[in-house]
């Protein structure tokens, strides 16, 4: 009977010790909801394919807060939703495609982009294609760091022609606040989020590349 009571303790024992290995195997950030701006300024008038592969809505980054500690950034799922909105403020209408396959292989194919086949409004629809370049973390430390979140836009013409080229550097910074690491964590990536969708709306109209497209 001692025996198995040693036994059982030791196994119970070794399951704390294994219990923090697995909480920090677990331990990860996910991307919430978050603000995007309102525009006062007309829409454009024309429907955008808003063409997010799966790299953009699977996107994630590892933050290594020592050799041991480490966290699995998941910000696809909340880009992707950010996309979105983001797109419905500046277009007339906006359709979106969650795709398995490169924005070039889609366009050789029928049925993945149904674009209109009518040839007076060919003129009246776009491809838009978001893509992730980098994201990264600058700073010694948790407390006083910046999240960068670095996203690359790209328009096309129904034909694969492209009509705009923006690369977008957003950033979040981090404070001394006090409050858990995760939470300061999470409030920077939220800000880079922000900050890039601000900025995306804010450098596509003042672009006006859409009056140059007929």
């Amino acid at each position: 009977m001692n025996y198995y009571r040693y036994t059982l303790a030791v196994l119970f024992l070794f399951f704390l010790a294994l219990l923090p290995l697995a909480v920090l195997a677990d331990d990860s950030i996910k991307l919430e909801n978050f603000n995007v701006m309102r525009h006062s300024e007309p829409k454009i008038p024309l429907k955008a394919w808003l063409y997010m592969d799966k790299r953009f809505r699977n996107s994630n980054f590892l933050l290594k807060h020592t050799n041991i500690r480490k966290q699995n950034i998941r910000m696809g799922e909340g880009l992707g939703r950010g996309a979105e909105e983001a797109l419905m403020e500046i277009f007339n209408e906006v359709v979106v495609i969650n795709a398995e396959k490169p924005l070039k292989d889609a366009l050789n194919e029928v049925g993945i982009i149904n674009t209109t086949t009518d040839a007076s409004k060919k003129n009246m629809e776009v491809i838009v294609l978001p893509e992730i370049i980098d994201i990264f973390w600058v700073g010694s430390t948790e407390y006083d760091s910046q999240f960068h979140l670095i996203c690359k836009w790209t328009i096309f013409d129904t034909k694969g022609k492209a009509l705009y080229v923006n690369t977008i550097n957003a950033m979040g910074k981090v404070n001394n606040s006090p409050s858990l690491p995760s939470t300061r964590v999470r409030k920077a990536m939220t800000q880079s989020a922000e900050d890039l969708y601000n900025k995306l709306i804010l450098q596509m109209y003042s672009s006006k590349w859409w009056e140059y497209f007929r």
